[in-house]
C-alpha cells in the first residue's frame, strides 16, 4: 500500500504559501487554540523569513533555523528543538528537515517548493583495485528496454579502507567524494546506482588504459566514474503528515520519481482557495524573446568559443546584451547566467546603471522583485546523459520529461519572480513584461506554461554550428529490448570470467 502525501499544485503568485498558512491557522482553531507542532521547510532563508513574519502577524509562534549557520549546526539546532518538544512552527532548510534524525512523529511537515531528489557524485580512481572496493549488485527493477544498472551497496572492504586514512590524504578527486558515497550507501533513504557498462569497464581495468590516436595502448591513466543518488520517499516517513506545495508539481522530478511509491493527494481545502488555477491573466501582458539557439548547451558554447567553453559563454552573453540593450535601452531587469569555473561571474554589459540586477538562477520564494517587468535568463542548464539514462531506467522518466523538470521549471521559477506573479500589478501595467530566454526550447516551454504568444528570436547571428557525431537512429522497442538483453548477457559473462580469474 502506497503512503499518502498531500500536495498543493499552484502557479507562481497564486498564493500557495499564504493559503497554506491560513489553513494551518484553522487547524489550530479547530484544536481549541492549541498549537499544532509543525515544520515549514524551505529552500532559502528569504522564504523562511517570510513565513516567520507572516506567522507573527497571525500570532502563531515560529522560529527560523537559519541556513547561514551551515548544515551541521542547523541540523543540530533543529534536532534539539524537536526533541525538546517545541510546539510552534520550526522553519529550517528542506534538506535539514528531511535528513535530521529527530523526534518528529507528532509534527506536520510542510515542504514549500519541490526540491531535487537526485544528486551526482563523480569519483576519480587510480586503479581497478580501488574500483573493487565499491561493491555493487545487479538492479532488478529497471525497465526492460533500459541499459543494465548496478546498485551500490555497503562494503566492508571500503569501510576498512576509509578507516585507514584521512579523506584528504588521497588525491583531490577521490577521498572526500568516496567518503560521501559510502555514507549514502549506509543511509536507507538513499539509493546509489551506476550503469553496468561504466562500472565493468573500470573494474576490468580497461578504463585505465591510455591509447594513442591509432588505438594502441601507450600507458595508464586515472578513470572517472559517475554515481547517481536517488532520494527515497521513506525519508519523510518520520513525520506525522506531509504536505508539499509547488508550482507545476506534477512535472517535477520529485513527483515523477516518488509517485512510484507514494500516492499524492490534492489538499482541496487549500487548492480551492488559490487565486487562480492557470496563467491566462498574463497571456496578453507578456512579450517573449529568445536567443536564436535550438538548445543552449555547453557543447554549443564550446563550439562558439572555438574549443573554450568560457570564452564562448562570454561571447554569447555579450551578443545577447548588445541586442537587448538596443531593443530596451536602460530598462531595469533581473538576469542570471552560469558562473566561471573559479566561481566568479561572467560579465553582463547591461549591469548596474544600465538596468541590470544579477539574481541567482533558482530564487525560489523571492517576492521582493515582483515590481520588476523584465527578466533575462541566460544560464545553460543541461543534465548529463548518464543522469537522464538512469532516470529512465529506474523511473521511466523520458528525456523530454527530464529536460522539462530539470531545466524549464527552473526558468519558470526565475521569470516568476517578476510582475507576472502579482495579478493586481500586472493587470494595471501598460507596459508588457519582457522575458528574454536562452534558447528556442525554453521559449516554447514558457509560452505553453503562460499561454502567451510565441517567442520572437533575437536578431543575433551566431553562425552555422556544425553538427557532430553520427545521425541518431530511431530504434524500435523490440530492438532496444534485444540490445539491453545482450548487454546484460555480456555483463554477466564478464563478471563470471572475473570471478573465475580471482578464484585461480
Amino acid at each position: 500500500m502506497k503512503r499518502i502525501i498531500q500536495k498543493v499544485d499552484g502557479h507562481i503568485g497564486s498564493g500557495k504559501s499564504y493559503r497554506t498558512r491560513e489553513w494551518y491557522s484553522e487547524l489550530i482553531a479547530k484544536d481549541g487554540g492549541n498549537t499544532v507542532p509543525a515544520t515549514f521547510a524551505t529552500p532559502t532563508n528569504g522564504l523562511s523569513n517570510e513565513h516567520h513574519a507572516e506567522f507573527e502577524k497571525l500570532g502563531i509562534p515560529s522560529m527560523v533555523i537559519s541556513q547561514d549557520a551551515g548544515f551541521r549546526r542547523s541540523t543540530e539546532a533543529y534536532v534539539r528543538y524537536c526533541d525538546e518538544g517545541y510546539a510552534g512552527v520550526l522553519i529550517p532548510n528542506n534538506m535539514v528537515a528531511l535528513n535530521a534524525r529527530a523526534n518528529t512523529s507528532n509534527r506536520l511537515l510542510v515542504l514549500d517548493e519541490a526540491f531535487m531528489p537526485v544528486e551526482t557524485i563523480r569519483i576519480e580512481f587510480e586503479s581497478a583495485e580501488d574500483v573493487h572496493e565499491i561493491h555493487v549488485v545487479e538492479a532488478k527493477d529497471t525497465l526492460p528496454d533500459a541499459a543494465p544498472m548496478y546498485e551500490v551497496v555497503p562494503s566492508e572492504k571500503l569501510n576498512a579502507a576509509l578507516k585507514g586514512y584521512d579523506v584528504e590524504e588521497r588525491f583531490k578527486g577521490y577521498g572526500a567524494h568516496v567518503k560521501k558515497l559510502n555514507d549514502y550507501t549506509h543511509n536507507e533513504h538513499y539509493r546509489v546506482v551506476i550503469d553496468q557498462s561504466s562500472y565493468d569497464k573500470a573494474a576490468s581495468g580497461e578504463a585505465f588504459l591510455k591509447h594513442d590516436e591509432n588505438g594502441n595502448v601507450v600507458g595508464e591513466t586515472r578513470a572517472w566514474l559517475q554515481f547517481t543518488i536517488f532520494m527515497q520517499p521513506s525519508i519523510a516517513g518520520a513525520y506525522k503528515d506531509v504536505l508539499m506545495i509547488s508550482a507545476n508539481f506534477d512535472k517535477t522530478l520529485l513527483s515523477m520519481m516518488w509517485s512510484k511509491d507514494v500516492e499524492f493527494q490534492t489538499n482541496e481545502e487549500i487548492q480551492s482557495r488559490l487565486r487562480y488555477q492557470d496563467m491566462k491573466h498574463v497571456a496578453d501582458k507578456v512579450e517573449l524573446y529568445h536567443a536564436p539557439v535550438k538548445n543552449l548547451s555547453k557543447t554549443f558554447l564550446k563550439r562558439l568559443g572555438k574549443g573554450d567553453e568560457e570564452t564562448g559563454t562570454q561571447q554569447f552573453l555579450d551578443a545577447v546584451a548588445g541586442c537587448v540593450g538596443q531593443m530596451f535601452p536602460g530598462r531595469e531587469h533581473i538576469y542570471c547566467s552560469n558562473k566561471r569555473s573559479d566561481n566568479k561571474e561572467f560579465r553582463w554589459l547591461l549591469d548596474g546603471d544600465k538596468g541590470g540586477q544579477r539574481v541567482i538562477t533558482n530564487p525560489f520564494g523571492w517576492n521582493s522583485l515582483q515590481h520588476c517587468d523584465m527578466a533575462v535568463f541566460l544560464a545553460a542548464i543541461n543534465y548529463d546523459p548518464d543522469t537522464i539514462e538512469r532516470l529512465y531506467a529506474f523511473y521511466g522518466i523520458t528525456q523530454k520529461q527530464a529536460k522539462d523538470a530539470l531545466c524549464y521549471q527552473m526558468v519558470y521559477q526565475f521569470i516568476g519572480r517578476t510582475m507576472i506573479r502579482d495579478e493586481e500589478s500586472i493587470g494595471q501595467t501598460k507596459k508588457k513584461v519582457v522575458l528574454v530566454l536562452p534558447d528556442e526550447g525554453s521559449a516554447d516551454a514558457v509560452a505553453l506554461m503562460l499561454g502567451c504568444s510565441a517567442s520572437t528570436p533575437l536578431g543575433i547571428d551566431f553562425g552555422k554550428q556544425p553538427k557532430r557525431g553520427r545521425p541518431r537512429v530511431q530504434k524500435s522497442k523490440e530492438q532496444l529490448r534485444a540490445e539491453a538483453a545482450e548487454r546484460k548477457r555480456k555483463s554477466r559473462a564478464a563478471k563470471s570470467a572475473a570471478a573465475v580469474e580471482m578464484a585461480l
